[in-house]
């Protein structure tokens, strides 16, 4: 039942901020449809009442660039790497 509720939320703000998404990539820019897109997924995460367990950053250099693959457990894999990257 809470899927349902968030889905049926996440349909609505995304009817609601269509026009500043819009703008955003007419204008290219990207940080805010990457900031808005981590908070859905963080908030969605909340309201479900899933948590999300993130180790070895310690190793993880910002200066080098890393590809990072979901192993498909879920069909939340790619969200939670886009929840957790940056």
């Amino acid at each position: 039942m809470r899927t349902f509720i968030l889905g049926v939320l996440y349909s609505l703000l995304l009817n609601l901020i269509i026009p500043y998404l819009l703008l955003c990539m007419l204008t290219g820019m990207k940080d805010p449809l990457i900031r808005f897109g981590r908070w859905a997924v963080r908030a969605g995460c909340r309201f479900l009442g899933v948590k999300v367990d993130v180790s070895g950053l310690e190793r993880v250099d910002p200066a080098t660039a890393y590809v990072f693959m979901s192993n498909h457990l879920s069909f939340r894999d790619n969200n939670f790497l886009f929840c957790c990257a940056g």
